[in-house]
C-alpha cells in the first residue's frame, strides 16, 4: 500500500508561537522565513515517519481586504497549499472562522483515505 504523508499546519498558531518567543522589544525585528520553515517541516516529517512528505497544508483566517504578505508567500512555496477560512474582525479584535473546522476535516478525510 502507498503511504503518503501529509504535515497540516495552523499558520496563526505557528507565526505566535515564534512571536511569543520572543522578548517583547525584540518581537519588530523578527523575521521569519516561511520557505526555511517549510523545508525543516519536511525535514522533521520525513525523519519520524521515514518517508518523503507529499504536501503541506497551512490553514489561516484571510480578510475581506486580502490576503496578509506572508499568506501570499506560502502560495508560491513548492510543496506547500494554503487552506483558507475567513478572519473576521470586530474593532481591535480579529477571530478566525472555519479554519479549525477545515483542518479536521482534512485530517477525517486524509485518515479515511489511508
Amino acid at each position: 500500500m502507498l503511504q503518503r504523508t501529509v504535515v497540516l499546519v495552523d499558520t496563526s498558531y505557528l507565526l505566535a508561537s515564534f512571536y511569543n518567543s520572543w522578548e517583547e522589544g525584540a518581537r519588530g525585528q523578527l523575521e521569519i522565513s516561511l520557505a526555511t520553515v517549510v523545508h525543516r517541516l519536511d525535514q522533521v516529517a520525513h525523519g519520524l515517519v521515514d518517508q518523503p512528505v507529499q504536501r503541506q497544508n497551512w490553514y489561516d483566517g484571510i480578510p475581506d481586504s486580502g490576503p496578509h504578505r506572508y499568506q501570499r508567500t506560502l502560495r508560491v512555496i513548492e510543496g506547500v497549499q494554503l487552506r483558507a477560512g475567513q478572519l473576521i474582525e470586530w474593532g481591535d479584535r480579529r477571530t478566525q472562522k472555519a479554519v479549525d473546522t477545515l483542518l479536521v476535516a482534512d485530517m477525517i478525510q486524509a485518515a479515511y483515505k489511508g
